[in-house]
């Protein structure tokens, strides 16, 4: 058994995601099923011991077949930067038309709720604002909450300034005046803007981040993430910010408690292991891993068996050819 396991980890290594594996479980044989592409899904085990194995299973078709509400990340899922996942928005019109409930989450801060829905609109999905979660929706919700009224602000775009703008809470510099240090993706960050958010939070300044990405999937392909401006901050305050997006489940809670729907029903799609499936497992949903985006299939035998996804799909096609089977 255990040369066997060596085997797999070696023909996995090299085949990379060009093969099929059926390990029977309880039984001492093996079945290897080659194909060049992945036969509609797969499903992660739930023990240190067992490897991948095709979901022709009827019990986990039924699974799929059972959810009734699909959250979605939505760079590497629905969009690579502004172009559009084809099989995700075939799939997302598939399931509108058959009154699948769905749901948009992000680690996204550069844009509005607003700008996020006319993209879809643009690509002829139609959803309402409420379907889309972002941390900046939580953001307003814990300034709010706290009476924070003064803020330094690192980020890119007018989203958030805009929302700061229109609840009263102003933006200031001054050191001593700073309540709160609000960190969100820019390719702007300085050496001044690190010694101004090190020493308010040194102060006792909240440390607030939309998220701690390392990287996020645009039509570029994988480019660091807001989790670099986030380190340098931590490093030279020593303190940990509390961070409003995935991996913290803020987002993904802001969309399942709309609808009265068992968390067993719910699925979440993301191309990221350490933000989407970490939130979605944290909240007690299913979690499909969709290749393609910031994750490999390599990336997932390096984590323990519960934090491993339910789910691996090549893409979204893989999961409607079951439900429509």
């Amino acid at each position: 058994t255990i040369l066997m396991y060596y085997i797999l980890d070696n023909i996995i290594s090299k085949k990379n995601n060009k093969f099929i594996i059926n390990f029977l479980l309880g039984d001492e044989k093996y079945k290897y099923i080659w194909s060049n592409k992945y036969q509609n899904i797969f499903r992660i085990y739930g023990t240190d011991n067992d490897y991948r194995t095709n979901l022709i299973n009827t019990k986990k078709i039924k699974d799929i077949k059972n959810k009734k509400y699909f959250i979605f990340d939505i760079d590497g899922v629905v969009f690579q930067g502004d172009n559009p996942i084809i099989d995700t928005i075939k799939g997302l019109k598939y399931l509108q038309q058959n009154n699948y409930k769905i749901g948009f989450v992000s680690n996204i801060s550069s844009l509005s709720i607003s700008q996020i829905k006319d993209k879809f609109i643009q690509n002829g999905i139609n959803i309402n604002e409420n379907q889309i979660s972002t941390p900046i929706v939580i953001l307003k919700e814990y300034l709010l909450k706290n009476d924070i009224c003064k803020c330094f602000l690192i980020g890119e775009g007018h989203n958030i300034k805009d929302m700061l703008k229109a609840n009263n809470i102003l933006l200031t510099s001054n050191i001593s005046d700073i309540e709160a240090v609000i960190v969100s993706f820019t390719t702007n960050f300085t050496y001044e803007f690190l010694t101004i958010a090190s020493k308010a939070i040194i102060n006792g300044a909240l440390f607030l981040t939309t998220d701690e990405d390392s990287l996020f999937n645009d039509k570029n392909g994988n480019m660091p993430g807001t989790g670099w401006i986030t380190s340098s901050i931590n490093y030279t305050s020593k303190v940990s910010p509390i961070i409003l997006g995935k991996p913290n489940s803020y987002t993904l809670s802001y969309l399942i408690k709309k609808y009265n729907i068992p968390l067993k029903d719910i699925i979440l799609i993301g191309d990221n292991l350490h933000t989407d499936i970490k939130a979605g497992k944290s909240i007690g949903i299913d979690t499909c891993l969709m290749l393609g985006g910031v994750s490999k299939l390599s990336d997932v035998d390096k984590l323990h068996s519960s934090e491993r996804p339910d789910y691996i799909i090549d893409s979204f096609q893989d999961i409607l050819s079951i439900i429509k089977g």
